[in-house]
């Protein structure tokens, strides 16, 4: 799913989508636009980034392992160097006999004590800043109408229309819900009369 998709869906909702339609048209960020309208753009991008953040960090987390070979004595990986991703937290440190190290994690690099063999890493992650030409990793089964519903939330929350805020909030929480429960589509069952 595109980020250009959600946005487009979220400034529907927001009734600005007259403002924004070159961006969308041109699908490229470098047109040059009015104050006023780059402004609401880059707080689009901003209220995508937040939500998407958001869902990461309390609804989905992002795990990956890095392998390491290991040495006899104390050793540090420095997990965001190695990787190129921003670490949110350490889960596990384990060798292939899937005995749990002791180790330390201070702002994603590992300490622990090597032994000589192959050592895991368990962590998590957060996804990288979006930008408008991007694609939106890692959500499969969100749809691009939910994420705009959040999108739309934060937005009117940056502008400080709190009211419409939370009627944007609701809705998304409640599609958020269905979506993760397998709830979405359900219909009663109709009889004749």
């Amino acid at each position: 799913m595109k980020v250009v998709d959600i946005l487009k869906v979220a400034s529907n909702y927001l009734n600005i989508v007259d403002e924004l339609s070159v961006c969308f048209e041109d699908n490229n960020e470098t047109v040059t636009l009015p104050t006023d309208t780059q402004k609401k753009l880059n707080r689009l991008l901003l209220s995508l980034n937040n939500v998407v953040n958001e869902l990461f960090l309390t609804k989905f987390a992002l795990r990956e392992t890095y392998q390491v070979s290991s040495s006899f004595g104390q050793m540090n990986v420095n997990l965001k160097e190695k990787t190129g991703k921003t670490i949110n937290k350490i889960l596990r440190v384990y060798n292939v006999y899937d005995e749990d190290l002791v180790f330390a994690d201070v702002d994603g690099e590992v300490y622990f004590k090597g032994n000589g063999g192959k050592i895991f890493i368990d962590y998590t992650f957060v996804p990288p800043i979006l930008s408008l030409n991007d694609d939106v990793k890692y959500l499969n089964g969100i749809s691009s109408r939910i994420l705009a519903l959040g999108v739309a939330s934060e937005y009117l929350n940056l502008n400080e229309i709190y009211d419409d805020a939370e009627n944007f909030r609701e809705q998304f929480e409640s599609g958020l819900s269905s979506t993760l429960q397998g709830t979405v589509g359900k219909m009663p069952i109709k009889r004749w009369l």
